[in-house]
């Protein structure tokens, strides 16, 4: 068969592929667009009422994350407006908090928040802590030369104690960031697997079933290797025309060379293959494929948490992820493809990677393959008992 042939017969996976690798990424670069957190609703519990806790207030109200909308004077009534949902933090300013620092007595400000929704939360106490440290350096600053320092010895005193924090590779640390190089292959595997290679090797088993010689054997075989390998350089091809259009449309991160890319992708591919293989040995009829296509959808935010890209590996049990790395066919490589697009990592970093990749690929290929060609066998064998049957029942009755 030619390859424009191959290439018709795959044309609807291949639109599909090239839609969803290249458009669906610039949906998510449009939903993500903010890569700060703002204007998270926020509550103040005043105590104290004094000029610096009104300071306080104010500087808060400066910031850009924080929409503070709701002031009380009780305690009880901001934990209550918290856990309702209506701020998704808030920081109570005690009582006595402006005498108490002035008599050097350190006195808490405490800062409570909806740990039921970090993506929120989070950034408002982060937010929050920074002008509590503004506001506290400032008042070290004059404490200080209330002690008799001059202003610049105080200031310089005081930078002795400071830190300053920096985000390397990713100075935005955006979500895009986290997430879209892993996204891109995920949305890859789903279309490969479900839409392209789990329908070809089952209509091919029934093809390997019927036709027994080995000419036609053979090119059964060749029609699936030109097949598979067509699609998937349509789905590297894709990734990265994927990722060109997020640098230049949403400033993506590309600092990867192209030459290890392509190779870590097309490992990716091999795993994915390998993959299908795997799928292949409970996946019999094609009716089944549905059900595969929910499981994929119902299952894929667990690939995305064991794949080490938004929880690191040496955080998980040991355990689970000798199993992720077993089953999971893009556990290997994800975080190599995210280091390798931030980072510039070189070969010495991806080989490691790659080779791990590669084990997978070529332990569930022997395995697959094994069991796809033993169905075959069986489904030949019970071909022939049934034609035995049938035509021993023919003469019978003649």
């Amino acid at each position: 068969m030619k390859l424009s042939q191959m290439f018709k017969q795959d044309i609807q996976p291949i639109i599909t592929l090239l839609f969803s690798v290249v458009v669906m990424p610039l949906l998510f670069g449009y939903l993500w667009h903010n890569v700060y957190i703002v204007n998270v609703p926020f509550g103040i519990a005043d105590l104290d009422n004094s000029g610096l806790s009104r300071s306080i207030i104010t500087q808060l109200e400066s910031s850009p994350s924080l929409n503070v909308c709701y002031f009380t004077q009780s305690e009880e009534d901001l934990k209550t407006t918290i856990k309702n949902g209506e701020v998704a933090a808030g920081i109570i300013i005690p009582p006595n908090f402006s005498k108490d620092l002035s008599q050097k007595l350190s006195p808490k400000a405490m800062i409570l928040a909806n740990g039921t929704n970090l993506s929120l939360s989070g950034p408002a106490v982060s937010a929050a802590s920074t002008v509590l440290s503004t506001i506290s350096s400032g008042m070290q600053i004059k404490m200080l030369e209330g002690g008799g320092l001059d202003p610049s010895t105080a200031s310089t005193s005081l930078g002795t104690f400071s830190f300053a924090e920096r985000t390397l590779y990713d100075p935005i640390n955006g979500y895009l960031t986290k997430m879209i190089y892993f996204i891109i292959p995920m949305t890859i595997m789903a279309i490969f697997v479900t839409r392209f290679f789990l329908p070809l090797m089952l209509d091919k088993r029934n093809a390997f079933i019927q036709h027994t010689g080995r000419k036609e054997t053979l090119a059964n075989i060749t029609e699936i290797a030109g097949r598979v390998a067509i699609v998937s350089l349509v789905g590297i091809v894709a990734s990265l025309v994927s990722l060109f259009l997020l640098a230049i449309v949403d400033g993506l991160p590309l600092r990867g060379d192209l030459i290890i890319y392509f190779v870590s992708m097309a490992a990716v591919m091999l795993n994915f293959i390998g993959f299908g293989m795997m799928l292949l040995i409970v996946v019999k009829k094609a009716e089944n494929l549905k059900f595969v296509f929910h499981i994929f959808a119902m299952t894929t935010s667990v690939h995305a948490f064991l794949s080490g890209v938004t929880y690191p590996f040496y955080l998980m049990p040991k355990p689970l992820v000798v199993l992720a790395k077993m089953f999971l066919p893009l556990t290997n490589l994800a975080t190599e493809l995210k280091a390798l697009n931030l980072k510039s990592i070189g070969w010495d970093v991806a080989l490691p990677a790659i080779g791990n990749s590669l084990i997978y690929s070529v332990l569930w290929l022997i395995i697959g393959i094994a069991v796809y060609v033993l169905n075959i066998r069986k489904e030949r064998r019970k071909a022939l008992q049934s034609d035995s049957f049938t035509a021993l029942t023919a003469d019978t009755q003649l």
